[in-house]
This record gives C-alpha cells, sequence and structure tokens, in this order.
C-alpha cells in the first residue's frame, strides 16, 4: 500500500538547498522543472514508496529528485527521437500498462485486506518448530549424479553409509561420475516439503533429493547447528508469508472463478517452434494467452 508522504516532503525538499529558482506558487506540488517537464510531489512519493516515513531524510529525498530529474532528461531524449513510435518500445509500453492494471485491480479488488492475526502468526510458529523453535543449520556434502546411474544393489550400499567418505567410496567401487559440493542450508531456504526430511537428519545421515534432468543429489549430513528464531523475531516475516499465502490463495480463487465464465480459446497451437509464430497469427495467438492469463506480479519467496 503507498504511503503519502507529501507534507513531509514538502517539508524537507525545503530544507533542501536545490539551487534552483522557485517553480510554481506557494502552495504548487511542483518540485523542479526539467526544460518544459515538470517533477511533482507526487512522483516523489512514488519514488520513496518503499522507504519508512521516519527513514526519510533531506539526503534522500535530493537524491530521488535527482534521479527523477535523470530520468526525465532520458524521457524527453527518448520523446525526440520518437522512441515511443517504435514498434518494440509500443510493445513494451503496452505491457508495462497490462501489469500495472493487473497489479493494481489485484491490490484493490483481490486481495484480502484484513492482515493475519497475532493468534494465527502464533499458531504458524508453533506448528513449524524445523522453521523456528529447533531450527538447525545444515552443513552437508553433495554428490550430483545421474539417477540411471544408481541402480538398485548402489542403492542399497549408499542405504548403509554413515559418512563422507563412504559415500564417495560406494561410488568410486561402482565407477558412478559425480561432482561434489559442500554447502550449509537454513530451513528457510528449503521447499517447504523437504522439511520433514531434513528436520529429521542427524550427522552421518544420507538424504537423496531429485532433481530436474534427471540428476539426483546425495547430500551426506556433516553437521547442524542449532540456530533458533524466537517468535518475536519471527513474527514480521510470518506475517509477510501469511498475507502473501492469502493473497496466493485469493487470485486462485479468482481466476478460477473468472475462468469458469471467460470464454479462452487456443488459435495456435503453442507448443509450436517460435520461428513459426510470425505475423498476424502469432500476435494473435499472443494475445489471446495474455487475456486468458492476467498474471500479477507474484508473490514474494518465504523467508
Amino acid at each position: 500500500m503507498k504511503r503519502q508522504h507529501s507534507a513531509l516532503f514538502a517539508a524537507l525538499l525545503a530544507g533542501c538547498s536545490m539551487h534552483h529558482s522557485p517553480v510554481g506558487s506557494a502552495g504548487s506540488q511542483v518540485v523542479v522543472k526539467v526544460n518544459d517537464k515538470e517533477i511533482t510531489i507526487n512522483q516523489v512519493n512514488v519514488a520513496l514508496d518503499s522507504v519508512e516515513a521516519e527513514q526519510i531524510t533531506p539526503e534522500l529525498t535530493r537524491s530521488a529528485v535527482d534521479r527523477l530529474v535523470d530520468e526525465e532528461l532520458l524521457v524527453q531524449a527518448a520523446l525526440k527521437s520518437n522512441l515511443d513510435r517504435d514498434p518494440s518500445v509500443v510493445q513494451s509500453m503496452e505491457s508495462a500498462r497490462r501489469q500495472v492494471l493487473a497489479q493494481s485491480f489485484a491490490a484493490r479488488s483481490v486481495f484480502a485486506k484484513t492482515p493475519p492475526t497475532a493468534s494465527e502468526e502464533s499458531d504458524y510458529y508453533k506448528q513449524n518448530p524445523v522453521l523456528f523453535e529447533e531450527r538447525k543449520i545444515f552443513q552437508l556434502t553433495a554428490f550430483a549424479v545421474q539417477k540411471a546411474d544408481l541402480t538398485d544393489k548402489i542403492r542399497a550400499a549408499l542405504d548403509a553409509t554413515h559418512s563422507v567418505d563412504q559415500v564417495r567410496d560406494v561410488l568410486d567401487k561402482h565407477e558412478v561420475r559425480y561432482s561434489t559440493q559442500g554447502m550449509s542450508i537454513l530451513p528457510e531456504q528449503l521447499p517447504i516439503e523437504r522439511l520433514p526430511l531434513f528436520a529429521q537428519a542427524k550427522t552421518g545421515d544420507l538424504l537423496i533429493i531429485d532433481e530436474p534432468d534427471g540428476q539426483e543429489q546425495l547430500m551426506s549430513v556433516t553437521g547442524t547447528q542449532d540456530s533458533p528464531v524466537s517468535l518475536e523475531h519471527a513474527r514480521p516475516l510470518i506475517r509477510r508469508y501469511l498475507l502473501n499465502r492469502q493473497h496466493e490463495q485469493a487470485m486462485q480463487a479468482f481466476l478460477k472463478q473468472s475462468k469458469a465464465v471467460a470464454k479462452i480459446t487456443y488459435v495456435r497451437d503453442l507448443a509450436a517452434p517460435k520461428a513459426a509464430m510470425t505475423g498476424d497469427a502469432a500476435t494473435s495467438a499472443r494475445g489471446v494467452l495474455a487475456n486468458g492469463q492476467p498474471a500479477p506480479a507474484p508473490a514474494p519467496a518465504v523467508e
């Protein structure tokens, strides 16, 4: 949600040494003019939208204004060069317009307006001890292998290993090609479905993880280190995650309902090579796909 700090920005701008002639009247929203184009306090609002009000300083405000001036100079140069008529630029501008419209509609009409409660945050904390109360840092040695190279006999031998050296000996004995990498992994870096597997892991255990492209990671646990997180420290992260989850669920429900009543017709084989997607047919296919699947920006990853 945008925070409006116009009064604060105006006061900060008044304290900046702008070294420019006064622009507009005393009550004007204009901050600076670049040739005949005005930059307003509302534009500064947007530029500093992600900054908390108490963190805004005259230096930060002046830096934001300077960046807007630089941007305006580039925009004016682009318009002078007629880039706003270039087909690829026009297409990019239309894509940006669609994205802004989709995101704005989602924020105003789809996403839940009620944030998670303190009780919901506490419940999530208690339900996921591996992420918080029982959080550990895992030290691992990973062996990347081709899944097809691991026969049942080799897998049985790997099940009996309890150290990195034993895993390496089994692979070498059976002439399995591999690459190794040492790493440390935090629970929050793992896909949610892998948390139970790691929660029970002890030093010497071997965790076998399926990877894309026919690969497997053989992860030998070389050590663990307790690193618990208190509810007080975790609460902001939990709140953000639960809010993102609410947004995702609301978006899925909206799109399911919308698709149930919309007429979506795919007029082109989307599996066809890109080279074949040319001319009006390609433009039409892209338009149908975009109209059928509006996609606001994805929710941030869980921290």
